[in-house]
């Protein structure tokens, strides 16, 4: 559900403080036309992922894999970058079939459109995460159902002769909530990655 993601999103935006910008841009605000998202920007995060020792996890094909979710405007430059064709080739495809939009320098990426733009200064960047296992938990503070983070409870209430509220019984009523938490555990183990958008 996007209500639980856009909580999850909102924090790993409040709650990181490793970033990477592409490019020559140094803050959100100096992100450019041309500061797009590239394998050099990759390569950085990797490394600044393995300096800090973040645990890796096992990816669909069974290799240690970081994780990493990218928006729509992002994963078109990435897409179109020529090292990343070149490394896709040849692998795979069914990662592609389960939305996984292929494994770059050790990164798996999942594209989402859900994603984060920073407004900082009228130009900002798109933030693409990439991530170590255990970087940042979810948890279901639901005491019966905890294999199931965020399990959705749906409540639907038709009208009745009792119901004083809907005289003319015209309406009811549906809602649904989720007992869920979400928690940054480790920031050094989360990549802000900043870039802009060719188009």
């Amino acid at each position: 559900m996007e209500s639980i993601d856009t909580i999850i999103k909102n924090v790993l935006i409040g709650g990181l403080s490793t970033a990477v910008y592409a490019g020559t841009a140094a803050s959100t605000s100096s992100t450019s036309v041309a500061s797009v998202i590239a394998s050099a920007d990759i390569r950085k995060s990797v490394r600044q992922l393995k300096k800090l020792k973040a645990i890796p996890f096992q990816g669909t094909q069974g290799n240690p894999v970081f994780g990493a979710l990218i928006g729509p405007e992002c994963a078109y430059d990435l897409l179109g970058d020529s090292t990343w064709q070149a490394t896709q080739q040849y692998v795979n495809p069914d990662p592609m079939r389960r939305g996984i939009l292929g494994t770059y320098f050790g990164v798996e990426f999942v594209e989402t459109n859900n994603n984060y733009k920073s407004n900082s200064s009228g130009s900002g960047g798109y933030t693409t995460w990439i991530f170590g296992k255990e970087a940042y938990g979810v948890v279901s503070i639901d005491s019966e159902d905890v294999t199931s983070p965020g399990a959705a409870t749906l409540i639907l209430k038709d009208s009745g002769p009792n119901d004083t509220g809907n005289p003319l019984s015209i309406w009811s009523t549906l809602g649904w909530y989720a007992p869920f938490n979400a928690v940054v555990l480790n920031s050094d183990w989360v990549i802000n990655l900043y870039a802009n958008a060719s188009s």
